[in-house]
C-alpha cells in the first residue's frame, strides 16, 4: 500500500496509476507460476498478469515493489 497524498512524487503515482485504470483488465490469463496483481486505486480494482503486463503496469508494478509496503 502506497499513501501519496504527503508525498513530492504523488503526481507521478497518480500518473501512473490514472494510466493503469485507463487500461483496465488484462484478459487474466498469465502463465503457470507467473505473478498475478490487484490493483485498488480509489476502490477501483484492475486485475494483471506476467508476462502480459503493459508498459503502464509493469511501471507501476515495479514502483509499488520498490517503494510500496
Amino acid at each position: 500500500m502506497v499513501h501519496t497524498a504527503a508525498g513530492a512524487d504523488a503526481w507521478v503515482w497518480h500518473a501512473r496509476a490514472a494510466a493503469v485504470l485507463a487500461e483496465g483488465d488484462d484478459d487474466g490469463r498469465g502463465v503457470p507460476d507467473g505473478f498475478s496483481y490487484e490493483i485498488t486505486v480509489d476502490g477501483r480494482t484492475v486485475r494483471c498478469c506476467d508476462p502480459r503486463l503493459t508498459d503502464a503496469q509493469r511501471t507501476l508494478v515495479t514502483k509499488l515493489l520498490k517503494e510500496g509496503a
